[in-house]
């Protein structure tokens, strides 16, 4: 619309490009002990104090029509915290452990650094976690069978949230504090071995996650479910090995993992929505009779699932959504060896 510096140049102007500089100057400290209370009794204690500060230098620029949108800022900021940890454990017996735990987490906030101008720049505070779990360890039949049950709940304020936004034609991800959430749910592994050449793996989890309070300005709904948190996820393997009389041992070996549906980006756009899938792979292996070295004929994906990994959404912009996929089915092998 006219030369160089032309203001009504930068609204058709997409050609920019965004200075950042940032230094982190982070420390902390920490202590923690164990205590036998009685012989099958203990207590865990700790404290972590945490000290973080960031000091951003931003600067933004169109390139064709020369406009500096955001002339050189620089912003700082810092954040401390004290996260404490305890644990409660109970031996029953050699075999049976039972224990309860609660811990504070902490994640310092920042800037957004991909302002396009002033008013675009700005900061996110940190995030914070309690965490409390509970759960058995086991053992069974001289280790033949070891099970595992934990049972959690964690409590986030301010929780950070990525989620992508046009400003004038560009997409940028803006981290945002979304609010509270609180995500519970339990786990279950166990490893068998019915005989000495059969070891069976399995795993099951559960969980429930939402948001419970938002924060004003914040992209997501009560709604909303939260990023990649299928409620269902497992797995399974088993492996057999055979002995091969003085030259090693050959083992062949499956495995599978689950994943329930889920969203991959915050708006819960429905195309990026993955629908509940399985992958399965498969290997053979050789190992020599010292374990020096061994060769393993391995494939992945066999089914050749096609799932999601990531989205993005810029409907709001470009008009397009992009996903990112699973690799396909492979097949490889590999040469280890021990020194």
């Amino acid at each position: 619309l006219g030369g160089e510096g032309n203001p009504a140049n930068v609204s058709l102007d997409l050609d920019g490009t965004i200075y950042n500089s940032i230094k982190i100057d982070s420390y902390a400290a920490y202590a923690q002990g164990s205590f036998d209370v009685t012989e099958k009794f203990s207590v865990t204690l700790g404290l972590r104090y945490s000290d973080e500060k960031k000091d951003l230098t931003t600067m933004a620029i169109r390139n064709a029509s020369g406009v500096t949108t955001v002339p050189e800022t620089e912003l700082s900021a810092s954040w401390n915290a004290a996260t404490p940890h305890v644990a409660l454990e109970y031996q029953w017996t050699e075999e049976l452990m039972t224990y309860a735990s609660a811990s504070r987490g902490f994640k310092s906030g920042g800037f957004n650094g991909r302002a396009l101008q002033v008013s675009e720049i700005s900061e996110f505070d940190p995030e914070y976690v309690w965490s409390y779990e509970t759960g058995i360890k086991s053992e069974w039949f001289g280790r033949r069978l070891v099970a595992n049950l934990a049972a959690f709940y964690n409590d986030y304020s301010d929780i950070q949230l990525t989620s992508i936004r046009d400003v004038d034609g560009f997409l940028v991800a803006i981290t945002e504090n979304a609010g509270k959430a609180v995500m519970k749910g339990f786990e279950l592994e166990i490893t068998a071995q019915p005989t000495e050449r059969l070891v069976v793996r399995g795993g099951v989890g559960y969980l429930d996650a939402k948001y419970t309070n938002l924060d004003a300005g914040a992209t997501v709904t009560l709604d909303s479910e939260l990023v990649k948190t299928p409620k269902w996820t497992g797995s399974l393997s088993a492996d057999y090995t055979w002995p091969l009389v003085d030259i090693g041992t050959l083992t062949v070996g499956g495995d599978m993992s689950y994943r329930s549906s889920h969203f991959n980006e915050p708006s819960n756009l429905a195309i990026l929505e993955q629908d509940a899938y399985a992958l399965l792979g498969a290997h053979v292996r050789f190992t020599s009779i010292s374990e020096a070295w061994s060769l393993t004929l391995f494939g992945t994906n066999l089914t050749d699932e096609y799932y999601m990994t990531n989205g993005i959404s810029g409907l709001g912009s470009l008009g397009t959504a992009d996903a990112a996929y699973g690799r396909p089915r492979e097949w490889g092998l590999t040469l280890s060896a021990s020194f």
